[in-house]
Formats: C-alpha cells, structure tokens, sequence
C-alpha cells in the first residue's frame, strides 16, 4: 500500500498513463487529419500542446490547493502565511515539464501512424 509520501508518484504515472492512452484513442482522428493533408509535425505539436495544458491546469489545482492550504493553516494556527512567487512559478513551470516529458513518446507515435492502419482502427 502505498503512504501519503507516495501520492507524487501517483499523480505523475496517470499522467503519462493518460498521454499513451489518449493516443490509441484517438487513431481514428488522427487518420483522418493526416488523411486530408496534417503534416506529422501538426499532428505532434497538437499532442503535445495537449500534454502540455494538461500538466499546467493539473499545477494550476495543485497551486491553487496549496495556497488555500497556507490561508487555512494561517487563520487556524495563527501563523504568518508566506507564498513564494518565484515557488509558484518553479511549480507550474515543473507542472509545463512534466507535461512535455510524458507527452513526447505518445506525439512522436501519433505522428509516425500510418493515415489508412489509423483509418482502420475502431
């Protein structure tokens, strides 16, 4: 059973988890795009932007938790509250990256598939 120190991890294998899965199902529409003139390139950039907006709104929620966390923690405890811009952008930026490094190998293969075996897939 995994513990509370674990649950990073958790959230980093659905990540990439979700970036492999999102290609298999959407075979079929990546068949038609290249089918009608997509480059590969257009097809990666689009998973990957993907990827990349999902890691920053899964940061974003994080970003947000952890503030609303320091506001609580803060009016409870009366302790100083003290969020660190330069730690909330390292954050989101890590969120974009995360993004970007489970993102590659799914957008590589939907660009390399073959427009017809895509056609096929059902």
């Amino acid at each position: 059973m995994m513990g509370f120190r674990d649950w990073p991890l958790r959230g980093v294998s659905k990540t990439g988890g979700h970036c492999t899965r999102h290609v298999g199902c959407d075979q079929r529409e990546i068949g038609i795009r290249m089918a009608v003139g997509a480059r590969s390139r257009h097809v990666q950039w689009q998973f990957l932007i993907e990827s990349v907006v999902l890691g920053l709104a899964g940061g974003l929620g994080g970003i947000l938790l952890g503030i609303g966390a320091a506001f609580l923690m803060s009016a409870v405890f009366g302790w100083p509250q003290l969020i660190s811009p330069v730690a909330v952008a390292g954050s989101a930026l890590f969120s974009m990256a995360i993004g970007v490094f489970f993102g590659y190998y799914p957008a590589r293969k939907a660009a390399n598939l073959d427009p017809i075996e895509a056609l096929r897939f059902e």
